[in-house]
């Protein structure tokens, strides 16, 4: 991107403040703020976006704030230290508000009306084959979007059309576990609040010429694309990701090759795109001769119909920005920082769409960015190796530069990193980006046979020539993958950051005495990582599977089951929404057993899941059973004791009674001086007969409540029995009332605490040698719409 190479950085250079200025300025005071205020703004907004997402300031204290930033701005206007805090407690609130206003006003609204019956007015709109409502008139400002769920019509005939939809609103649930997704915290990040199970949908006449605007480029694009598919056949998929971001589910198929290869970005709209169609079109603009003002607002015209045709995507729209505001600072005569190109358009799209802070693709959009920024402004290639090295280097250089500064966000985000983006960055990328040359000539002659009958061979064979040396690459260069999803993947990608971030350093350090002592930080830092990372060996933990159950022991690499969990809403199958990633997380090659307390579908609906995953040993339940995908399941008729799962040892007492929850097995798993007694569904009758069992063995620690924390009359007997000191209720969204009221007043009175999965999330027990302690995973997102 030639637009962002310049001299941003550089402390001599591109001073904002004159020499007078700096004379009036005292000494103690920095020039940072006065050299790149757009940079340092953007950076307050971050931090105070973050304030408030995670602290969640009363709208009279934002406003406090903001009212003591901005007279403090006036009253010290003068260059001074506290002009720069004024300016910084100004903007940190600024930030501030526009979240209270983007989430927390939406949230207290859709509060008031979840589980009803609504009515709202907005407009239809399609992502990734889902329909939403947006624009919703109920709200001003920064407006909300739903999903809409099995509508009882089809929706396409409405899309970007104004339209009264009715329907039951229903916020997203809120799993929380290791290794998992919040889905209220995931779509609430991206302002979307909840679903609508519609009733009907109906057009309003009033459609606003923006619609229309939108609704016709949908029609055109659906037009290029049936033309293209029909031409391109296999290589179709390909074609339509790298040309507006489409991906169907053949595309979903490569994914994981381009993710490894490292040139998966290229197969999504960026800044890239935008960089090759608006020089190309620049170029062809001026090598018409047509005047320079006209060619600048011509390719600025293109890009942003392209920018619409692809659907606004954030990394292009960045893209987009910065390309306009360089095209029309030069048209205007300023020779502007780059450095403010990308802060200038980070705080428009933010004041447009606050959520693309949350965004990874943004995130790495704009960090990539500022890499190039600051590589193009420090590094020089020698001058005495030829221009084919000085391509070379200047790649290898490029590469590690936006892998020093992406890395941490790839981390962070748990997505991948592949060491393969050193040579994809000299070999496939270079296709790449030729292929997107192509693919944009190509639309723009759509409309002549023979040009399209030519394109679409070439795009075929290049796409083609990309995917094989993409799969070349994959097999027979060694290289790194690490998939961050795992936390032994996230401790080798910090080592590996700091690492690099040392080679890089040492290199440019030749004292012996620097070398040395950073030699001894980085070694200090690679112990406190792998210190703050360590996990115990020995954990059990009861996860957060909404009305359902789900509890895994974990022993190095092994792990032991009990019941796995249902199918809910929003999560589905949560064997494997939530099981598979966290049992991945942890890094587990080994199920050992499973064991179901019952064959009811929320203990044993995700067993599916792991069967596929791993090769289980044994799985328990109390009778011979055949569940659903033919999984077979061995009876345990008599009270037995494992002990093949050392040091775990499971005590296991069969059941038998009339009601189905009480033809069953109860567990108790012990550890060290730890101990759980995991009584499934097991009503009246159930209970009646584990007490027979002896206080001696069902005595434990922990009791995970019978029956998602419904209540009998001797359940009392049973805890006083059991005498734990935690007690866990696992249950979630649900018609029954679990948990009953009186089962919550009954732990209050026996002085027991207790944690709820519903409230809590997901809770383990980390098992030391001489005692253990409690780990909640925690829903502390401020927004949980559950009312507690």
């Amino acid at each position: 991107m030639e637009f962002i190479q310049d001299q941003d950085f550089n402390p001599k250079k591109n001073l904002l403040v004159s020499s007078e200025d700096r004379n009036r300025i005292p000494s103690f005071v920095s020039f940072q703020f006065f050299r790149y205020p757009a940079f340092l703004i953007s950076v307050w907004i971050i931090i105070g976006f973050f304030i408030q997402e995670y602290i969640n300031l009363s709208l009279l204290m934002i406003i406090v704030l903001i009212g003591l930033g901005f007279f403090g701005q006036i009253l010290l206007h003068k260059y001074s230290r506290w002009f720069c805090l004024a300016s910084c407690l100004f903007w940190l609130m600024i930030a501030g508000f526009i979240h209270y206003l983007a989430y927390q006003i939406p949230i207290d609204a859709f509060r008031l009306v979840q589980g009803t019956k609504v009515t709202y007015q907005g407009t239809i709109q399609r992502i990734n084959e889902k329909y939403y409502l947006s624009k919703i008139e109920s709200f001003s400002g920064y407006r909300p979007v739903l999903l809409l769920k099995n509508p009882a019509q089809e929706l396409d005939q409405f899309l970007f059309q104004r339209v009264e939809v009715t329907g039951l609103f229903r916020p997203y649930l809120a799993c929380s576990n290791p290794g998992g997704i919040n889905f209220q915290t995931y779509w609430r990040q991206k302002r979307i609040f909840g679903e609508i199970q519609v009733y009907k949908c109906h057009p309003i006449d009033n459609n606003t010429f923006w619609n229309n605007f939108l609704s016709s480029f949908e029609r055109t694009r659906n037009a290029l694309s049936n033309r293209w598919r029909m031409k391109l056949g296999e290589e179709y998929p390909y074609f339509a990701a790298m040309l507006w971001g489409e991906k169907n589910d053949l595309f979903q198929d490569s994914t994981a090759l381009l993710q490894e290869t490292g040139i998966y970005h290229t197969f999504c709209i960026s800044g890239l795109h935008l960089t090759i169609l608006g020089g190309i079109l620049l170029f062809i603009l001026q090598k018409i001769h047509l005047p320079k003002s006209l060619a600048v607002s011509l390719s600025i015209f293109f890009c942003l119909l392209y920018l619409f045709f692809c659907s606004i995507a954030p990394s292009a729209f960045r893209a987009f920005l910065m390309f306009a505001l360089f095209l029309i600072a030069k048209q205007i005569g300023r020779n502007t920082l780059s450095i403010h190109f990308i802060s200038i358009a980070f705080m428009v799209m933010f004041f447009l769409q606050p959520e693309i802070i949350f965004q990874p693709g943004c995130q790495l959009s704009f960090i990539s960015t500022l890499a190039i920024i600051l590589y193009s402004s420090q590094i020089q290639i020698f001058s005495q190796i030829t221009k084919l090295l000085q391509w070379i280097a200047n790649g290898i250089l490029l590469s590690t530069a936006v892998t020093i500064f992406t890395l941490p966000l790839l981390i962070l985000n748990r997505l991948s990193f592949s060491s393969l983006i050193w040579t994809s960055n000299l070999i496939l990328i270079p296709i790449a980006q030729l292929s997107i040359l192509v693919n944009f000539i190509s639309i723009l002659g759509s409309w002549i046979p023979h040009l399209t009958n030519v394109f679409s061979h070439l795009i075929r064979l290049l796409i083609r020539i990309l995917i094989i040396l993409s799969e070349w690459s994959q097999n027979n260069i060694p290289h790194l993958f690490w998939k961050f999803e795992a936390k032994n993947q996230q401790i080798f990608g910090w080592v590996f950051w700091i690492l690099l971030l040392f080679l890089i350093d040492l290199l440019m350090v030749k004292k012996s005495k620097a070398i040395l002592l950073k030699s001894m930080i980085l070694f200090s830092l690679v112990l406190v990582i792998f210190g703050f990372s360590a996990q115990p060996q020995f954990q059990v933990w009861v996860l957060d599977v909404g009305q359902g159950l789900a509890m895994i022991s974990l022993s190095d690499n092994q792990a032991i089951c009990i019941d796995t969990g249902g199918v809910i809403r929003n999560y589905g199958n949560t064997g494997y929404t939530i099981l598979l990633p966290f049992l991945k997380n942890y890094g587990i090659h080994q199920l050992q057993s499973v064991y179901l307390t019952h064959y009811h579908q929320d203990h044993t609906a995700g067993i599916q899941s792991l069967v596929e995953a791993y090769d289980i040993s044994g799985i328990y339940g109390r009778f011979e059973s055949e569940l659903e995908g033919g999984i077979k399941t061995t009876s345990i008729e008599y009270p037995t004791v494992s002990k093949h799962h050392h040091p775990y040892q499971i005590e296991i007492i069969p059941i038998s009674g009339f009601q189905e929850n009480d033809q069953a097995l109860v567990y108790r798993l012990s550890i060290q001086n730890f101990s759980c007694l995991v009584c499934g569904d097991i009503e009246e009758e159930g209970i009646h007969q584990l007490l027979k069992a002896g206080e001696n063995i069902i005595r434990s620690e922990v009791i995970i409540i019978p029956h998602h924390g419904s209540y009998t009359t001797n359940l009392a007997q049973l805890i006083q029995q059991v005498r734990p000191s935690l007690a866990i209720i696992s249950t979630g969204e649900n018609r029954y009332g679990h948990p009953d009221q009186r089962t919550l007043k009954l732990l209050k009175e026996l002085g027991i605490p207790y944690y709820r999965t519903d409230y809590h999330g997901a809770v383990g027990f980390h098992i030391q040698r001489k005692n253990w302690k409690v780990i909640v995973h925690g829903k502390n997102d401020f927004s949980k719409m559950d009312n507690e």
